[in-house]
């Protein structure tokens, strides 16, 4: 069986490193990615988790991007997809709870002294929010992926960038926190953490 993903247009040149040429994820917009779930040879197997934890990063970075339009300045004038600016903040809560869990298990895995255990975190949120229905790869899998030069230099470059994207999220809560306290929301995201 193949699972089809369609990519949403707008998506953005710089959620991929220019040492990512070789892929071909983010060519083209509304280009689909053929992810195979039959078996495959451990490089092609190691291809298809990066590429779905790449589609991960993708879909992140464009509803951020969503979320920032409807939270910013010129809202009015936004073609964002999010309703509200209620729904925006209530969003980008989730967003940041969500880059920091993939975090978490991005450095644990590229700690020094890494081990099985340590893949354990990124594997468990990625079954967890079903971010994609196609992980049909094992915990073991995925480590083995990471054990390769290629994909730790991959995962370094993504880490680099989900940080950066979790402190503009962070600058963007920042900035609209004192209103979106003042209209009561706090209490409503604090009550939906839990």
């Amino acid at each position: 069986p193949q699972v089809k993903t369609k990519l949403k247009p707008n998506s953005s040149e710089n959620i991929v490193s220019k040492k990512q040429e070789d892929t071909t994820v983010m060519k083209s917009h509304n280009q689909e990615i053929t992810v195979s779930s039959g078996y495959l040879s451990q490089p092609n197997r190691h291809q298809e988790i990066w590429s779905i934890l790449e589609s991960i990063w993708i879909t992140i970075y464009q509803d951020s991007m969503d979320v920032f339009q409807r939270l910013g300045s010129n809202s009015a004038l936004t073609t964002s997809k999010i309703a509200s600016f209620e729904e925006a903040f209530i969003y980008l809560q989730k967003l940041m709870a969500a880059v920091r869990d993939i975090l978490e298990g991005i450095q644990r895995i590229l700690a020094p002294n890494s081990n099985y255990q340590d893949v354990e975190t990124l594997y468990n949120f990625l079954i967890k929010y079903e971010i994609n229905k196609s992980v049909k790869f094992t915990a073991q899998e995925l480590y083995d992926c990471f054990s390769q030069t290629e994909y730790r230099e991959k995962l370094t470059i993504g880490c680099c960038q989900l940080v950066e994207m979790e402190y503009t999220m962070q600058q963007c809560n920042a900035s609209v926190y004192m209103e979106a306290q003042n209209r009561g929301w706090c209490e409503d995201v604090l009550n939906y953490r839990t």
